[in-house]
């Protein structure tokens, strides 16, 4: 009952709790296998049916670690971004879409959205193409204040898990992205990386340096070949993007 769906998104990465490798299984349940660090051999654990989760629709799943526990994205049969939380104990479950209601910026997910994200020091991030074809930013990030405590007769320090959504398309005046573009992106020393495919199937970055939000058509590039300076060519219809940032620079690949 859970083999994997025909075609499934996979999400994985390592931690100090072990290695995670997350699907979508036939009836549509998120599932992770789990190999502990000091197990011999994985255990599958059916997320969906321990949290009482929406369905996935199956087409989007995306994963990190970070300090504060294991975290999966997807988009549910009702097109909304879903966020499974585990923490070391019963995983929860938060409808990120239905949390934030009418205070946001951004419009409903397209039901086929592909997802990215990370986490950095600004909060944690996911990013999704909205039913207008704008990519849109949730992050999820702590907020610290003071608060006069009557009962105590003094004021403590409360801090609280806020959620906030950027329409990252609109800020950056950017081009639409491709109906269920493919979206990939990390964070670096430099800022916060998005890449997508745009309605003219150029690739573009959404680049967010600390204070403002820029577009640039990275497919307005040159390639030295034997036979001298060609256009670079576009990416393949429904093709995949991936990236990372490492010492020699940031890097973003495509099927052309």
């Amino acid at each position: 009952e859970n083999q994997a769906m025909y075609l499934s998104p996979l999400a994985s990465f390592t931690d100090a709790a072990g290695r995670h490798v997350y699907y979508i299984d036939l009836r549509q349940h998120v599932n992770q296998l789990f190999w502990g660090t000091a197990a011999t051999t994985p255990v599958n654990q059916d997320l969906t049916q321990m949290t009482g989760a929406t369905l996935a629709e199956g087409r989007s799943l995306f994963g990190f670690s970070n300090g504060r526990g294991q975290h999966v994205y997807y988009i549910g049969t009702d097109a909304h971004v879903h966020h499974l939380w585990v923490n070391g104990g019963q995983p929860v479950v938060q409808d990120l879409t239905t949390l934030l209601g009418s205070v946001s910026s951004c419009a409903s997910p397209l039901l086929s959205s592909s997802l990215t994200g990370f986490s950095d020091g600004s909060g944690e991030h996911v990013y999704y193409e909205g039913a207008n074809q704008h990519v849109c930013d949730i992050t999820g990030y702590s907020l610290s204040y003071w608060i006069y405590n009557p009962v105590l007769h003094r004021y403590v320090w409360v801090t609280v898990w806020k959620q906030t959504t950027t329409d990252i398309t609109a800020a950056a005046n950017a081009v639409l992205a491709l109906q269920a573009s493919p979206l990939t992106g990390f964070s670096d020393s430099n800022g916060e990386h998005v890449y997508y495919v745009g309605t003219d199937q150029n690739i573009y970055q959404l680049f967010w340096n600390g204070s403002a939000e820029s577009n640039s058509d990275l497919t307005l590039r040159w390639d030295w070949t034997p036979s001298g300076w060609s256009a670079i060519a576009l990416p393949v219809s429904n093709g995949a993007l991936t990236s990372f940032s490492n010492s020699f620079g940031e890097h973003v690949y495509y099927i052309g």
